[in-house]
């Protein structure tokens, strides 16, 4: 839990935070249909997106896990501050998604500003991974970084369902980027699967393989009984 909220404040954060969850888990997905998209397209249409406003009061989730350290941030101070970000689409953020939202393989790139104008807010991070990344490279602290904010939506594609994390970086000179977006499926973060070797829609995921389900969203969701 966030350690930055006592007594009554954390009562509150915590009673706001499982309203969240319950919206989160009704939401009810939308269909959406893949298409074949280029990379040029895919930087092109999301150059083209207009803002989406996002207005949400912050709740600084602390993760359990000992490989995130607290980053030097001044939102980690703000908490259940009230906050409206306009989120902007660059097109340097293409290569990052992965699953359905890139450009190597049949695509919702279309629709990825409805689907996260509709997100609903989850929580907010403000943390470093400290561990090694696979190629011996480590993450670095990013200055004009305030914070990473996470919105949650659903959709249904080919008679399955998903759960689509969306990370927004707000920066001290923007108010606010699409950074990334994870694609779990929704039968197994039900689950609270631990099978963290089996991979989601096989290995081609239009880039490195990742576990079968979200476990950010997972431990988040788990985080009030």
């Amino acid at each position: 839990m966030n350690h930055c909220v006592q007594g009554s404040e954390a009562q509150g954060t915590l009673s706001d935070r499982f309203l969240r969850i319950e919206a989160i888990k009704n939401i009810q997905p939308h269909s959406y249909k893949l298409n074949n998209v280029t990379k040029r397209e895919a930087k092109t249409i999301f150059q083209n997106f207009e803002l989406v406003e996002k207005s949400f009061k912050i709740d600084f989730f602390e993760s359990s896990d000992t490989r995130k350290k607290p980053r030097i941030g001044k939102k980690i101070l703000k908490n259940a501050n009230n906050t409206i970000l306009s989120v902007s689409f660059s097109g340097k953020s293409i290569g990052k998604l992965r699953s359905f939202f890139s450009y190597k393989r049949e695509n919702i790139i279309y629709d990825t500003r409805e689907i996260f104008k509709y997100s609903k807010y989850a929580y907010s991070s403000n943390y470093i991974i400290t561990e090694a990344r696979p190629d011996g490279s480590f993450h670095k602290e990013h200055s004009n970084i305030e914070a990473y904010h996470h919105f949650v939506n659903k959709i249904h594609i080919e008679n399955e369902s998903y759960y689509v994390r969306f990370t927004v970086k707000e920066e001290r000179k923007s108010k606010g980027k699409l950074h990334s977006a994870h694609v779990s499926e929704i039968s197994i973060i039900n689950e609270k699967s631990r099978e963290s070797s089996r991979s989601l829609l096989g290995n081609d995921q239009g880039g490195t393989a990742h576990p079968a389900y979200d476990k950010n969203l997972v431990e988040f969701l788990d985080s009030v009984n």
